[in-house]
């Protein structure tokens, strides 16, 4: 299951929620603003992997391992129907890559 950082729009879980069962946003979970280590742990004890643009999750993956899994988009300034678009097109390999128990990092770019 995927959890959408802040920096991503919680107003793409609908549409890609037949894609992406259990999409969630950390705003449906009241840790909007909650400092990265906060939502780094909600992840971890859920068993969701995050989704976000920054690399500050990368950090603290590569200090504490996974899991949780992160999953990076390192397009920058795409519009939120252009991050849908990514996603969909990505489906086959974030599916993959969330069911590999042997390796807790991805870049879409």
């Amino acid at each position: 299951m995927l959890i959408l950082d802040e920096n991503i729009s919680h107003k793409i879980v609908i549409p890609l929620s037949n894609i992406f069962p259990g999409l969630t946003h950390i705003k449906h979970h009241n840790l909007v603003s909650s400092p990265d280590n906060v939502v780094w742990e909600f992840a971890r004890q859920h068993n969701l992997c995050i989704v976000s643009f920054d690399n500050d999750f990368e950090a603290i993956f590569l200090r504490n391992g996974f899991p949780p899994k992160i999953l990076r988009i390192t397009k920058g300034n795409i519009t939120p129907a252009e991050l849908i678009s990514l996603l969909v097109e990505s489906e086959k390999e974030i599916k993959e890559f969330i069911s590999n128990d042997s390796t807790g990092y991805m870049e879409i770019i």
